[in-house]
């Protein structure tokens, strides 16, 4: 999750309790928040899985990111 539901409704009709909020979100701007999770999700990662169709854009800086990283990246629009 990049960001916790504001309505309260969603907390009472969705289980949550599968899904992981990275503490470092808690405080994040909205705006920022799906890039900050992005940016956790490759640091706590040996694995990336991505589908990316253009060599622009955020999916494309995510995925080149991971490889500077290491990481093992699958492509999954080679499939």
């Amino acid at each position: 999750m990049a960001y916790l539901p504001v309505k309260k409704y969603e907390y009472e009709t969705v289980d949550y309790s599968k899904t992981i909020f990275p503490e470092e979100l808690e405080n994040a701007v909205p705006e920022f928040a799906i890039c900050k999770r992005n940016e956790w999700m490759i640091n706590n990662s040996d694995y990336v899985i991505s589908y990316v169709n253009k060599s622009y854009g955020g999916a494309a800086n995510y995925k080149q990111m991971a490889q500077r990283k290491g990481l093992i990246v699958i492509e999954i629009n080679d499939i």
